[in-house]
């Protein structure tokens, strides 16, 4: 017996407000400041470094990381612990007339239990007046839509279009694990804010980090919450190719950044030869005929880079068994070299007593679909005679036979009905613990049937390809460019003989 249900979910492709859950009771107290210097909230104090005394014996953990002071100094503090005393000291003169904060978020322990001070914030003025208005920010990555933990929110108070590549910020917060951080004690004014995962520390946006684009806003209250979405920033990606031969007559390239071009071929020994890319198109197989001590020269084009890779067969292997599976009416023959030659004549198949008849069937690089006269409800029982498959090779197989497991009763099936509000290309990947297991391509409105399925966790990533390259295109900083968007259904469970429908509005 089948169970049915019916899903609909909506995204809208704006920021909601998102107020992070409350935290349970602490097991045991933290450290607590008695008193600091400067006094919170003190003004028209200009001091040459902080101290903050606790009640207990500290230590420090990771604290050139973690600890805050905005507006940022020229260099970093250093900092020590004496007894119960945390001093921070600077070489900087601090600025006339600014607001100041120092905050210890987690970078303070207490010394024997290791609990930790979560977050303790001091502000104080140079000048007569403390400024009071916060800018808060949720951040995620673009791609997986989870929150960035670690990131940092960087302000800055002027508008060098080159921001973080060569500017520190002159204020900044780091995120909590919920993707949060906020930077209080600012003046009213217009500020540009971008988010960053500055992997190396040093404050500055770096090749391969995780950064968002550069936005202006203007703070006058503490309401405004907006949202970022990092990506890798990557000024210039250089394409990379690399080639590894699997076995004799089976080469596998390699792509960095994945093969979006259409000016792309391969010559084996001056021969064109067609390239079997995977779903992702970041690698692909290559299959030709091969004889032991074979010298090869493979020429690969790739848009203006051009790479050559020699090699020498050094074994041909016997041929192999083959691998089978059976999914509804489709049964699936693969082989580990590319298939030249299928006599469908000499394959027998049956359940039980039932003979099986072959409606039809397709080559596809090292496999073969056969299409049965219909679907199997037991096992099938495959006898394939000798000479049935030829591969690149000219190598045939020999009398084989094999059992496999016909439509399994309790696996289930899922329909995406997908409704999309603008035409163009869209990818919808199909994800299982955070692994790609289907992609497809199209280009309006549609119910998508995915048969078979196994118990799970499943969501769909659904990638707006808006320059048609089949695959997701990151940002890029220096040019403004937003990351494709894309949205990410939240899991929904399939259990055993299940049957699913999910409404998806884009």
């Amino acid at each position: 017996m089948k169970y049915s249900f019916f899903i609909s979910l909506f995204f809208i492709l704006a920021c909601a407000t998102v107020t992070p859950p409350d935290g349970g009771p602490v097991d045991t107290a933290p450290p607590k400041v008695l008193s600091s210097y400067p006094d919170s909230a003190q003004l028209s104090v200009s001091p040459s470094f902080f101290s903050f005394t606790f009640d207990e014996y500290v230590k420090a953990n990771q604290i050139q990381d973690l600890l805050i002071i905005s507006p940022t100094l020229s260099s970093k503090p250093k900092t020590e612990i004496k007894k119960k005393t945390l001093y921070i000291r600077f070489d900087d003169s601090l600025k006339s007339n600014t607001t100041y904060s120092v905050s210890l978020s987690g970078c303070i322990l207490d010394y024997n239990e290791g609990n930790v001070l979560a977050n303790h914030h001091l502000a104080f003025s140079t000048g007569e007046v403390l400024d009071s208005l916060n800018y808060s920010a949720f951040i995620r990555n673009a791609y997986t839509k989870e929150p960035c933990g670690e990131c940092l929110l960087l302000l800055y108070n002027h508008s060098k279009d080159s921001g973080a590549l060569l500017y520190r910020p002159t204020y900044l917060a780091q995120s909590n694990a919920a993707g949060y951080a906020t930077i209080p004690n600012l003046a009213e004014g217009t500020y540009w804010v971008q988010a960053l995962l500055d992997e190396n520390k040093n404050l500055l946006l770096n090749t391969d980090e995780l950064t968002s684009l550069r936005e202006q806003v203007f703070i006058s209250d503490s309401i405004k919450q907006d949202t970022f979405q990092v990506f890798p920033h990557q000024p210039t990606i250089e394409k990379k190719i690399s080639y590894k031969m699997r076995r004799a007559g089976v080469a596998l390239l390699t792509f960095q950044p994945p093969m979006t071009s259409t000016n792309f071929s391969v010559e084996l020994n001056g021969q064109e030869i067609n390239a079997d890319f995977n779903m992702l198109r970041d690698s692909a197989k290559l299959y030709f005929a091969a004889k032991s001590g074979d010298s090869i020269t493979l020429i690969v084009q790739w848009d203006t880079v051009s790479q050559s890779f020699s090699d020498i067969i050094k074994e041909v292997k016997p041929y192999s068994k083959l691998k089978y599976s059976l999914k509804n009416d489709i049964l699936q023959l693969e082989n580990y070299h590319q298939i030249s030659m299928f006599d469908s004549s000499k394959i027998i198949l049956k359940e039980d007593s039932t003979i099986f008849n072959i409606k039809e069937h397709t080559f596809n690089g090292n496999t073969v679909n056969i299409r049965l006269n219909q679907t199997p409800s037991k096992k099938l029982s495959i006898r394939l005679l000798d000479s049935a498959i030829t591969n690149l090779n000219g190598q045939i197989n020999r009398l084989d036979s094999s059992v496999v497991d016909a439509y399994n009763p309790e696996s289930s099936s899922l329909t995406l009905d997908l409704k999309l509000s603008t035409d163009g290309l869209y990818i919808v990947q199909l994800i299982k613990r955070e692994k790609i297991v289907d992609q497809k391509q199209i280009r309006s409105s549609q119910k998508i049937n995915y048969e078979g399925l196994g118990v799970g966790s499943y969501s769909f990533r659904i990638i707006m390809d808006t320059n048609e390259n089949s695959i997701w295109d990151t940002g890029n900083y220096l040019n403004s460019l937003a990351p494709e968007p894309l949205i990410l259904s939240e899991s929904t469970d399939l259990r055993p003989n299940w049957d699913k429908e999910l409404i998806i509005s884009y």
